[in-house]
């Protein structure tokens, strides 16, 4: 059998039905894709074979991703420009917490044979124990925000994230942050993000002596 028949087939006899089921997941057979919405957003996972398969040989990953189209709505509104993407967060499998095989392993791998029956076992102990987790985890402004500032990575994006949850302060620190990393430790500028972080800090400046932090409002 081709690769993406084994795997497309096992899918639809073992995967989809726990996830449609139980979890709410809409299977795409063309693009191997599950997908849902929870609340203003929408989480996602596709499959990925390699190169590398051949006949009866199936060897595959997962791609996870969160997407809100209330976020490209929002900096339209706001900034007056669609956003590059609707992206909140994403990652692929070997970077989750847990997934086996780890980063620096093989992949999980179908052969046709008897022997699949574990592989998939295997699969679906990650995305329930793993994967799962990882998309109800950054269904969350802010801490898919915290993700972001963590990796040192799209602070204009991160402090977007902050200011649809209301959490200015934090928003405001995100921009600072960014800025010194690219005026003062000189950190260059791939992606042009400082024009975008002294747009959005100019705009909370102005309101910035009224607001308190979280923190001190308890």
């Amino acid at each position: 059998m081709k690769p993406t028949e084994i795997l497309t087939d096992r899918l639809s006899a073992d995967v989809v039905p726990l996830l449609s089921e139980q979890y709410g997941f809409r299977f795409a057979r063309s693009s191997r894709a599950f997908s849902r919405k929870k609340g203003p957003f929408k989480q996602s996972f596709h499959f990925s074979i390699s190169r590398h398969s051949a006949s009866n040989l199936c060897i595959f990953w997962t791609m996870w991703s969160v997407s809100s189209r209330t976020f490209s709505q929002w900096h339209e509104a706001t900034w007056g420009e669609k956003p590059a993407n609707d992206s909140v967060a994403g990652c692929a499998d070997w970077n989750i917490s847990g997934w086996t095989p780890s980063a620096g392993e093989d992949h999980l791998t179908l052969t046709n044979a008897d022997s699949d029956n574990a592989v998939i076992a295997e699969l679906l102990g990650n995305i329930e124990k793993r994967g799962i987790p990882f998309l109800d985890r950054f269904s969350s402004w802010e801490r898919a925000a915290e993700q972001l500032v963590s990796k040192n990575w799209m602070y204009d994006r991160a402090a977007d994230f902050y200011l649809i949850a209301d959490n200015l302060p934090s928003a405001k620190a995100t921009l600072l942050k960014g800025i010194q990393t690219f005026e003062v430790d000189g950190r260059k500028d791939q992606f042009r993000q400082l024009p975008r972080l002294k747009k959005r800090l100019g705009k909370l400046s102005a309101i910035w002596p009224s607001t308190a932090s979280k923190d001190e409002q308890a």
